[in-house]
């Protein structure tokens, strides 16, 4: 996968929970995963907080995604 959205669009899928991405300026905005929903999401790469859109974080084959409600 390219980037961290693409990831977790294939984790949804492979694993049967829902996800959704709203797109903006900025890039794309995570909704709701697993129906929830709150603040927002932030979300870790390899344990390091990301600052930028999920469809801008590049991943690699070993990379370890945590995404966390706010």
């Amino acid at each position: 996968h390219e980037d961290v959205l693409s990831l977790t669009q294939a984790a949804a899928n492979e694993l049967e929970f829902e996800f959704t991405a709203e797109e903006s300026e900025l890039g794309w905005y995570v909704s709701s995963i697993d129906d929830r929903q709150g603040q927002g999401w932030n979300y870790f790469v390899d344990g390091k907080k990301e600052v930028v859109s999920a469809d801008k974080s590049p991943t690699e084959s070993d990379t370890r995604v945590r995404w966390v409600l706010l």
